[in-house]
């Protein structure tokens, strides 16, 4: 396997993950109460197994995309190519710690709404990015 199909794996696999991480968080959002009396993350895992999942797949998409993005780099797609998979991976983050500031901070809906953006921008981003691939391979 060369080095293009391994990023495009990789970014395949990882837009896969975010529409799982989009309908965990629309069920969380839809049908989980998250508790106000706790203050931790370890409150909220025990409380419900779909806020932990949602949880556990974001730190698992941040490495993801942190590897895709060397992938990307040592595969010379291209520069613009490349920073839009960085921006994918910096969109994630911002989502990520929206979606913290979220559940710390009294559920206040701007922090869901900032988390939601950021998710719609990393998935454009991650289809760019394999829009690379496809260039740098021709």
């Amino acid at each position: 396997m060369d080095k293009y199909s391994r990023l495009s794996m990789s970014l395949g696999i990882l837009s896969m993950l975010l529409g799982i991480q989009f309908l965990l968080g629309m069920y969380i959002n839809l049908y989980v109460s998250l508790p106000t009396g706790t203050n931790s993350f370890a409150g909220y895992i025990t409380e419900n197994g779909v806020v932990a999942a949602h949880i556990f797949l974001a730190f698992l998409i941040v490495i993801m995309d942190f590897f895709a993005f060397f992938m990307a780099i040592h595969a010379r797609i291209g520069n613009k190519y490349i920073l839009s998979v960085l921006l994918s991976l910096i969109s994630i983050v911002i989502a990520g710690v929206s979606g913290m500031l979220f559940i710390m901070g009294g559920q206040n809906d701007a922090y869901s709404f900032i988390m939601a953006l950021f998710f719609l921008l990393a998935y454009g981003f991650i289809g760019f990015g394999m829009t690379g691939i496809r260039k740098a391979k021709s």
